[in-house]
């Protein structure tokens, strides 16, 4: 099976870098750091607990794991202590979507002159319910390689008051890692 964000971005996956085509293109177990930013008062750093997101932490150890069931991509996140799961799949509009506990996001991705990656939310479902655009959370990702490391940097903002929910950037060794991808042929 293709992994989604091939599937999503067709023949505008060759132009991504190396390191993206080899996250993106396969399944495997990748290891890196993170660190992760939470909003400064309790409340927010509550919600971002209450989604699924590690507490605050600087240069954290982080493993990437990342596998095929049927036609959806199973990617499992180790940050610390805490673990995020996380489904994805190509819909028939040939956008990317990704169901986190309780919510389904569906995206659109554009790869950028330098074969780097971005993501604009288009639509977001609480329990199955969809969410006005205003008050969907304001997400901006970049991802990026280089020298064998995927590059990523992810922050989600509140709607309307703009404050930081989390942010989470860091890098994941790729090609020294490549040899572990697996893939499933059914």
């Amino acid at each position: 099976m293709t992994p989604a964000y091939a599937r999503v971005l067709g023949a505008q996956f060759q132009d991504l870098a190396p390191e993206l085509r080899a996250l993106h293109g396969t399944y495997g177990t990748y290891t890196g750091q993170i660190t992760v930013t939470t909003g400064s008062n309790a409340l927010l750093r509550g919600l971002a607990r209450l989604a699924g997101f590690p507490p605050a932490g600087e240069r954290m150890p982080f493993t990437f794991i990342t596998r095929s069931k049927g036609n959806r991509d199973l990617w499992q996140r180790q940050i610390g202590h805490t673990r995020m799961s996380s489904q994805l799949w190509a819909t028939s509009d040939a956008a990317l979507a990704e169901r986190i506990g309780l919510a389904t996001g569906r995206s659109r991705l554009q790869v950028t002159p330098q074969g780097g990656l971005s993501q604009t939310v288009t639509g977001l479902r609480v329990l199955g319910c969809p969410l006005p655009r205003v008050l969907a959370p304001d997400v901006t990702t970049h991802e990026g390689g280089a020298d064998g490391f995927y590059r990523f940097d992810i922050t989600i903002r509140l709607p309307l008051i703009g404050a930081l929910l989390v942010r989470y950037r860091g890098f994941l060794k790729i090609l020294e890692n490549h040899h572990q991808t697996v893939t499933n042929h059914g």
